[in-house]
C-alpha cells in the first residue's frame, strides 16, 4: 500500500509517495525501501482523509522516542 502526500504535509508525513507491505500471515509489515517490477496492477483510491489507531498498551504510552 502506498500513500502519496504534498510538500506541504512534511512534519506530519512523508511528502512524496511512501509504500509499505504486510505479509500474507498479517504478521509482519514495514517500508519499502526498494522494489523490481515485471508486472503489476496499480489501485488509485483518492482519498482526502486518513485515521490512525494507536495502541493503548502501557508499553506504548511510555515507550520514549529518539525524535
Amino acid at each position: 500500500m502506498g500513500f502519496f502526500a504534498p510538500q506541504y504535509a512534511n512534519g506530519i508525513c512523508v511528502p512524496g509517495w511512501d509504500f509499505h507491505f504486510l505479509t500474507t500471515d498479517d504478521e509482519y509489515g514495514g517500508h519499502v525501501l526498494e522494489l523490481t517490477l515485471q508486472h503489476a496492477t496499480v489501485q488509485i483510491d483518492d482519498l482526502t482523509a486518513l485515521s490512525v489507531a494507536l495502541p493503548n498498551a502501557a508499553s506504548f504510552l511510555r515507550a520514549e522516542s529518539d525524535e
